[in-house]
């Protein structure tokens, strides 16, 4: 299964994979095979489940990222996903949240 894809991070339980080029629909159609792929290929219980595409994304660190998302090919405008990083952090301040926040989007 030729995709030209790139797993450009992961760990216990996330994996990002690259898709250069390709369009929004595309990835999650691609997504959904390769998860169907990677379920087929290992042993019951064992199941990978696609959950969103990225289109523009930072990972900063491991666990820590943040990116425009859709978690449905029908959704037409992307929301804000932070992970790890000081707007969702729970021991930083709301200002100082707040500035992370806006000086990423």
């Amino acid at each position: 299964m030729q995709r030209d894809a790139e797993v450009v991070y992961g760990d216990t339980d996330s994996l990002f994979v690259h898709l250069p080029g390709r369009t929004k629909d595309q990835a999650f159609r691609i997504g959904n095979e390769i998860a169907d792929a990677v379920t087929a290929a290992n042993p019951k219980p064992v199941k990978l489940k696609f959950e969103k595409v990225y289109t523009k994304s930072l990972l900063m660190a491991k666990k820590r990222y943040v990116g425009f998302k859709y978690e449905s090919i029908d959704e037409t405008e992307p929301g804000f996903d932070a992970k790890g990083i000081e707007t969702v952090r729970r021991d930083g301040f709301p200002a100082g949240q707040k500035m992370v926040e806006s000086v990423i989007k």
